[in-house]
């Protein structure tokens, strides 16, 4: 990833006249991908100053995952005597919805760009940041996190709830249950 980010961005440290910020920016979300911590910090920090939003949005796309990455691991509590189930520790909630107002952002940026893939990896951020923080969306045996490419039923629960909080609300546009997609 850093030989790439050579190839497209001579100059790193020097002036973005001759960068391909938006390659630079799709390379910082890979190398955040693949746990490059660091590099993805530098490219999304260079792809940041770009004067297209394009890659200033997938810059903060790149800041959101490595934000989820760096949540506290999610650790269930038990359930109280209320029979009220596992509760996730506050400080991992916290970072989680955290993520996820970030993700929030993000994603109407990308509805405002069309950009579908963007769309598509908001989607995969706000569901691994929303496991152990919604319960009720978590049934065990039907859950996925996206990765496999097959749409299952709990995802299509998931895609509702996205789509609800980024379609305008019309009857026509927005499904009333998952069935529907």
């Amino acid at each position: 990833i850093r030989a790439a980010w050579k190839m497209v961005d001579p100059r790193p440290e020097g002036p973005s006249r001759n960068a391909l910020l938006k390659v630079v920016a799709r390379l910082a979300f890979a190398a955040a991908l693949c746990g490059a911590t660091q590099l993805a910090e530098q490219m999304a920090k260079r792809a940041a100053a770009s004067p297209d939003l394009g890659p200033r949005v997938w810059s903060d796309l790149t800041k959101q995952l490595l934000a989820l990455q760096a949540a506290p691991p999610a650790s269930l509590n038990p359930g109280d005597a209320a029979g009220l189930g596992a509760t996730c520790a506050p400080e991992t909630l916290q970072a989680k919805l955290k993520v996820l107002e970030g993700v929030d952002e993000v994603v109407t940026a990308f509805l405002k760009l069309q950009d579908v893939d963007g769309v598509h990896h908001c989607a995969k951020i706000a569901w691994n940041a929303g496991k152990y923080v919604e319960p009720s969306l978590m049934i065990d045996e039907h859950c996925s996190d996206l990765s496999d490419g097959v749409v299952h039923r709990d995802d299509r629960q998931v895609a509702v709830v996205l789509l609800a909080a980024t379609v305008p609300k019309t009857p026509d546009r927005v499904p009333e249950s998952p069935s529907a997609c």
